[in-house]
């Protein structure tokens, strides 16, 4: 009990010191606005593995690649669970294969056109058209060996 009120002693002294430093770094720039300050911004790209689908998007965003589609959607709890799978292989595959995930209740229409009835489903569309359609929780190899055969 006296180490556990010590931690937190010690949190609560480290939280008001970082509280007091932020308020003093504040009070001192308000003090000197005679100088004018230099601006810094610092832009952060981000690549992103995988593309949550988006109204007025295409399907397909990149016709020069193969597009590798989940269909899913938030209250299936198959779909969280291969989310880090696909996730994971979209990462391995950046640039070689386009990753898109497509909440099937926001986009019905684009599920229908599928045929999807269960999900998750994955669907693999290859540049020239063809489609691979993968119903389920399928593993990460399975899923690399699709998409690895679909990429030239």
């Amino acid at each position: 009990m006296k180490i556990m009120k010590s931690i937190l002693t010690i949190a609560l002294v480290m939280g008001i010191g970082m509280l007091g430093s932020c308020a003093t770094k504040a009070t001192e720039r308000a003090q000197d606005d005679s100088q004018p300050q230099a601006s810094v911004v610092e832009e952060v790209v981000v690549e992103e593995a995988v593309y949550e689908m988006q109204p007025g998007e295409s399907l397909i965003p990149d016709k020069t690649l193969p597009t590798v589609v989940d269909f899913y959607a938030t209250w299936c709890g198959p779909c969280k669970s291969y989310a880090p799978i696909f996730d994971k292989v979209a990462k391995d595959y950046t640039g070689k294969a386009v990753f898109l995930r497509t909440d099937v209740d926001k986009f019905p229409e684009i599920a229908r056109s599928f045929g999807i009835q269960s999900i998750p489903t994955t669907v693999i569309i290859t540049p020239d058209g063809n489609i691979k359609k993968m119903v389920g929780l399928i593993p990460e190899t399975e899923l690399q060996k699709a998409v690895e055969g679909v990429i030239k």
